[in-house]
């Protein structure tokens, strides 16, 4: 995405979503790469023109993964769209299970009277949301891309530094977890050999 999006022209994919995402696996299963895939809905635009205009085609791209401004074809729309899409993937990923947003409209007393109006986007997924269990993803990705505004929405150079922080938190974490348990009769104040202590990051 970060690619599409930084063209002189950007690209806008317009269909994320796990069904366009190709893995790369190495021969011991080791994970390799991912790539998206399936530009049939892709469009490139120049702003300011006529064509712009076109990105907002309604119904392109699939309506559980779709960006709010998508579904109106009177705005103009640029790559947020599909930074959007990334975050409702990004959340189904972690949490294995499809998106289930709630309903798009509800209504409400407005000035006295029943009126339909739009449930914010934050709202109607707020339960996918929160099945994100590990809060670094849920608040550095999956928050900063399921907004109704495209302009409080990250942009795809820094969701890629926040996946980069992640992948180093991720690391760390397992690099702890495979350290080896001092022994429970070790006592505190005790010589301890250098050459076979163990390797912690305090220490690097």
């Amino acid at each position: 995405l970060e690619y599409l999006h930084t063209r002189a022209d950007p690209v806008l994919h317009r269909d994320v979503k796990p069904a366009n995402v190709l893995v790369e696996f190495g021969a011991s299963g080791q994970f390799v790469k991912a790539m998206l895939a399936d530009l049939g809905e892709a469009k490139q635009v120049v702003f300011g023109t006529r064509a712009a205009r076109s990105l907002g085609t309604v119904g392109v791209g699939t309506l559980i993964y779709m960006a709010p401004e998508m579904k109106e074809a009177d705005d103009v729309k640029g790559p947020k769209v599909d930074i959007f899409s990334a975050g409702v993937m990004a959340a189904e990923i972690a949490t294995g299970r499809c998106p289930a947003p709630g309903p798009e409209m509800e209504m409400m007393m407005v000035a006295g009277r029943q009126r339909r109006v739009a449930v914010p986007e934050e709202q109607r997924r707020e339960d996918d949301i929160r099945a994100v269990a590990d809060d670094e993803l849920r608040t550095r990705i999956v928050e900063r891309c399921i907004t109704d505004d495209p302009d409080e929405r990250a942009d795809a150079a820094e969701m890629v530094a926040a996946c980069r922080q992640l992948q180093r938190t991720a690391a760390y974490r397992d690099a702890q977890a495979a350290l080896p348990v001092q022994p429970a009769d070790a006592k505190v104040g005790s010589t301890v050999d250098a050459h076979k202590a163990p390797l912690t990051w305090g220490s690097c």
